[in-house]
């Protein structure tokens, strides 16, 4: 229970309460009454209010246990915005502002050898939600007194976050940094593990969705050498197409066919297609010929992905995602619950100017 009022309702019943914050799906809490009656009359059937004011709108902290470590996947309620210290090397570092990322979004203040990161803040397609960014942005830097020298952004062109931080930058004279998303995630875990600024590069694997490559492709699968300063790629997951762009990320089905087009594994014929049940019915044609004109199916080094294509293969959610990264929730899942055995999977190993590790059948 996050307050009082909480422990009153659990004192009231015997069994367990799962309790989810108020809002519809994608959309920020809801924190005021007018605004709860608006929005969440058609999926609550009574609302307890009460008369003291939300001041600041937190979403719920998520903690998971993984290899007997508590890991906090989304820091929130409970955790921001308490500073962390910052390894050694960064005692003297200027004042920063990164704007973060568009899905899933936080900024961070850098101040006094210290980040002083926001809570969750959601993904700024949405309009309430990029406007709910702005408001905390301006207060936070009110309350800690923040004014950056330099204005660090996510070198992805088109996110909302890193076009209002080249924006500020121009506007206030502050110096613009581009980061590198995947150069980001390692950053960030050398920083949690307490690495020093000047310590020697340190192996990052990086496996996420969809970030934006130097080389202007879209990257998922990187295997790089890091420290904070700079990287080297050295390898990276074989690029597949991913036909619809944005759609396949919504519809697994597409990552499977172009996956095992791509390995050229898929036999159209009747008799054989009928092993893929995840395809039946689908456009398969249009696919072929999006990727063969390079249509609206931009190569994709993405791990995100993978598992996308995985999973329907498997039956699971393949016409379509209901929440992001439900494909790849379910997989886990299942292979949690799998027996124990294991087996080794052989991944194919080439090698040019970079490294690529082909996942295929």
């Amino acid at each position: 229970p996050t307050t009082p009022l909480h422990l009153l309702l659990v004192d009231q019943f015997e069994h367990p309460l799962v309790m989810t914050s108020g809002n519809i799906s994608d959309e920020p809490a809801v924190v005021d009454d007018a605004e709860a009656y608006r929005q969440l009359a058609e999926i609550a059937s009574f609302a307890l209010t009460h008369d003291r004011a939300i001041a600041n709108r937190v979403d719920d902290s998520v903690v998971r246990v993984m290899g007997g470590r508590s890991r906090v996947l989304r820091r929130a309620r409970g955790y921001a915005p308490a500073p962390l210290r910052l390894p050694s090397g960064f005692e003297n570092a200027p004042d920063l502002l990164a704007m973060g990322g568009e899905l899933k979004a936080t900024f961070c203040l850098v101040k006094d050898g210290q980040a002083i990161l926001s809570q969750h803040q959601g993904d700024l397609e949405n309009a309430a939600t990029l406007d709910d960014y702005k408001k905390n942005l301006a207060l936070y830097r009110s309350l800690f007194d923040h004014a950056p020298s330099a204005i660090v952004v996510d070198r992805h062109p088109e996110y909302l976050s890193s076009k209002r931080g080249r924006a500020e930058a121009v506007n206030s004279g502050a110096l613009l940094i581009e980061v590198q998303h995947h150069h980001a995630h390692v950053a960030a875990c050398l920083a949690e593990n307490g690495r020093p600024l000047h310590a020697p590069p340190a192996l990052g694997i990086v496996l996420d969705g969809l970030g934006f490559g130097d080389d202007g492709a879209i990257w998922g699968g990187e295997f790089l050498l890091a420290d904070y300063l700079g990287y080297q790629r050295l390898a990276r997951l074989k690029p597949v197409a991913m036909p619809g762009g944005a759609q396949a990320v919504r519809e697994p089905w597409r990552n499977l066919y172009a996956h095992l087009k791509a390995a050229g594994a898929f036999d159209a014929t009747p008799s054989a297609s009928g092993d893929w049940s995840a395809l039946n019915g689908k456009p398969l044609a249009t696919i072929d010929w999006m990727i063969e004109q390079d249509l609206n199916s931009p190569l994709a080094s993405s791990c995100g992905r993978l598992f996308d294509a995985v999973a329907a293969a498997l039956g699971v959610c393949a016409d379509r995602q209901v929440y992001e990264g439900e494909g790849a929730a379910r997989l886990e899942a299942l292979a949690a619950a799998a027996p124990n055995e294991t087996r080794g999977y052989a991944l194919r190993i080439s090698e040019s100017e970079l490294i690529d590790i082909d996942a295929a059948p």
